[in-house]
């Protein structure tokens, strides 16, 4: 599955950002710990990690206000949130 990358002995998952959204999110890609060193259980993982990441893309897209914790900070809430920690965020410069 793309998007899957061992840090250690424990399975990441990473997406970038789509172009269009960079601004937005204020970031270039997006990473999160499966919690799992069994690459199997990390493919499952992944799997859900990448359907909540689109519906995230397309709720930005929409316009709607999410509300997204990077682990490193939050979006102010808004009236529609959608709360989702994506772990650890790549630096971008």
């Amino acid at each position: 599955m793309t998007g899957l990358w061992l840090r250690g002995s424990v399975w990441q998952y990473r997406v970038a950002v789509p172009t269009d959204l960079r601004s937005k999110l204020a970031r270039l890609d997006l990473n999160r710990s499966l919690g799992t060193s069994n690459y199997y259980d990390a493919v499952r993982a992944a799997r859900k990690v990448a359907y909540e990441v689109e519906c995230l893309f397309d709720q930005v897209r929409s316009g709607d206000q999410v509300r997204v914790d990077f682990g490193d900070h939050a979006e102010p809430e808004p009236a529609s949130t959608i709360t989702m920690d994506v772990g650890e965020v790549a630096e971008h410069g």
